[in-house]
Parts: C-alpha cells; structure tokens; sequence
C-alpha cells in the first residue's frame, strides 16, 4: 500500500558506506515510504546515495562532546523546519534531537541501535563521558515508539533497563547482493578484513601476526580512528607489500576485494559489552563470497561461525598464537573447503530478504496509525 508518507532516517555515518542504512531506506520504499537521509558532513565522507535524497547538515565540529551538541541541535531544527512524517532515530547519538521533536509532534520514532551506545570500547576508560551516555539512554529510550536492534542480548539489555521491546534485525546482506562470480585467487594465502578501523577490532595483531608467517598477505577495508596508526605500523614492520589498506569506500564496492580472500578476520577483544555481544555484518558479508572466518568466541559470534561450520573461534589474539592457528588454517585444505561449502549454504538462508519481516511487522503498525 502506497502510503508516500515521509521517513527522515537520522544519522551520523557516511550514507554511501553504511550499508544497513541503504537497506532499511529500501525496505521503506517497498512499504510504500518516502525515505531520506539526514545526516552531517565530515572529511572524507561522500553522502551520496543513487537512490535516495541525501540531507547534509554542515557542522562547525567534527568530534568531541561539542559536535554531538551542535549535530543534535542542528538535527532538531531541521526536523522541526521540514517535519516528517516519521522518524527513524539511528544510534543513541542522533536519539536526543529526534526524541524532543517527537514531544513537539506526535510522529512514530523508530530507533534502530547499531550497537550498544554507552559500551563502545572509547567510553569504557571515560567514566564521565559514559555517565553522559547513560543518563541520555535514559531520558530518551523509554520515549520512543519501535525499537530495533541487531542481536538478542542487546534487545534484553534495554527490555531489562526500560521495560521496551526490541525487535531483532540482524545487519545480513541482500540477495540481491550475493555475487556469483568466481573467486580470485593469489599465490599467497588472503587474509581480509572489512569494517571500522577502530581499536580493540584486532588489527594491530593482524598486521604483526604477519612477521611470523611466510606467504600470507592481509587486505584491510574500511577507515577509522586508529587507520594511521595501523598505517605507520605496516611501514615501521616493512609489510607494505603485503598489506593493502583501502580507506573508506563505497559498501557496494566491498565485494571485490572479499572475493581475493581465503579467510575473512573477525577477531576483537572484550572491552565493554558492546563488542561482547556484537553480531558484525562483516561475518554474514563474507559467507556471500563464501569466505570462511577466523572469529572471536563472543557469544553471538560463535553461534554463528559454530552453527554453521564456516569457520574456527579463537579466545586469544596475540600475534604468535594468531599465526600459528592462521598456519594450520592453511595447510588445511580439507577443513578449508569445507568451510566454503558451508558458507555458501548458509549465505542462501542468512539474507535480508529473510531478515526484514520484523521491521516490515513495524512497519504495517505505523501505516495503520495514518
């Protein structure tokens, strides 16, 4: 049912890069929405979308305690300038702005938590900035209308702390996405890795993992706070040639370096839950290149590279143990193929195709409101 009702989806990521916003803009155009994107700009950000109206909001600050206040100011003011019909509230940190417009106009807010805000791994040493955090998560979440989230445990945290009910939607990739071309094989053993370069994601052991095995190369994909410092450490350990860091690019793009790999790397250490009782995307993006993984055994982790046997779990990540595991992966053809075979399996049935009918369940709700 057409209802050409307008959804202002609210965010402080790269539209061009963040592909679970791409797909939820697309889920409400199959509903019948008009969505758009609202969000800021930044250096090195592209925001553009081929298919949807992009909003950018030029700030004066790029970080720090000071661009949340001004974003979440400017977000509010643009919202009440162009009021949309409903509001889809990405992340805690755009939760404030859309949370007061909605005492101001009583439009349906959707808040869709990528990831358990006051647990990031930059707040867990910074107890007066999380307190911050908490007590916004606590003024703003009992306010909302849906809650969506991307894995079980979060979805109790918040039914636990505030009574509301979360929907899961796991971050998998369209069908429509899969790719069926053949794999590009290299003379040397492809590790890859996609997503934040951000700390506590594993990537400094990564790199030094590689001093301690022959014949293998590391592709890292993506941008973040410590891509510099990962950067300088390839120089200073003379791996240029056999690391390759793309920076930020276009998440349709992505697929054509995960079809070098022989292995995907989603390895990260346990600071905050936030990353304990992740799910990341980058797990399911593999399988669709039929990739097997070398994971953290975080719980919501392991239940996925375990349940379908697409790869092995690890509870430490020096470089040294890294490498030895890495090796054995290797020298382990059997094992390896295996692993392909069941991915690609698995990458049949874990599809947004199959994932969406929850937010679409919210989405019926709210055109029975108009």
């Amino acid at each position: 049912m057409k209802t050409g009702k307008r959804v202002a989806i609210c965010t402080t990521s790269d539209v061009s890069t963040d592909y679970r916003l791409y797909k939820m803009a697309v889920s409400l155009s199959e509903k019948g929405f008009i969505p758009y994107y609202v969000t800021r700009s930044r250096k090195g950000y592209a925001n553009r979308s081929e298919k949807f109206r992009v909003k950018v909001m030029r700030l004066l600050f790029e970080k720090g305690p000071v661009f949340y206040l001004e974003y979440n100011i400017r977000l509010f003011l643009s919202l009440l300038m162009s009021p949309p019909d409903v509001v889809f509230s990405v992340d805690l940190d755009t939760l404030p702005a859309t949370r007061f417009f909605r005492l101001f106009f009583k439009r349906p807010l959707i808040f869709d938590s990528h990831e358990y805000f006051p647990e990031v791994p930059e707040l867990q040493h910074r107890p007066f900035v999380k307190g911050i955090w908490q007590k916004l998560e606590k003024l703003c979440v009992p306010g909302i209308d849906y809650g969506i989230t991307v894995c079980q445990p979060i979805a109790d945290i918040y039914k636990g702390k505030y009574g509301k009910s979360f929907s899961i939607v796991r971050n998998l990739p369209m069908k429509a996405e899969r790719t069926v071309e053949p794999r590009q094989h290299s003379d040397e053993f492809t590790l890859i890795y996609q997503g934040a370069v951000n700390i506590g994601r594993g990537l400094k052991e990564s790199v030094e993992c590689l001093t301690l095995i022959n014949d293998v190369r590391l592709i890292i994909v993506g941008d973040g706070d410590i891509f510099q410092d990962i950067k300088v450490l390839v120089e200073e350990l003379n791996l240029t040639d056999r690391v390759t860091m793309t920076g930020r690019i276009p998440f349709h793009e992505i697929k054509k370096y995960t079809r070098q790999a022989d292995l995907g790397l989603c390895v990260m250490e346990n600071i905050g839950l936030n990353y304990y009782y992740s799910l990341p995307n980058r797990i399911f993006d593999y399988m669709q290149c039929s990739v097997p993984v070398l994971a953290v055994d975080f719980p919501e982790i392991k239940k996925v590279v375990e349940g379908y046997d697409i790869g092995y779990c690890v509870s430490e990540m020096e470089p040294e143990y890294l490498a030895k595991v890495i090796g054995e992966i290797r020298n382990d053809k059997k094992r390896l193929e295996k692993w392909r075979i069941n991915s690609d399996k698995a990458a049949k049935e874990l599809v947004w195709e199959n994932e969406k009918h929850a937010l679409f369940s919210i989405l019926d709700d709210i055109n029975s409101y108009f």
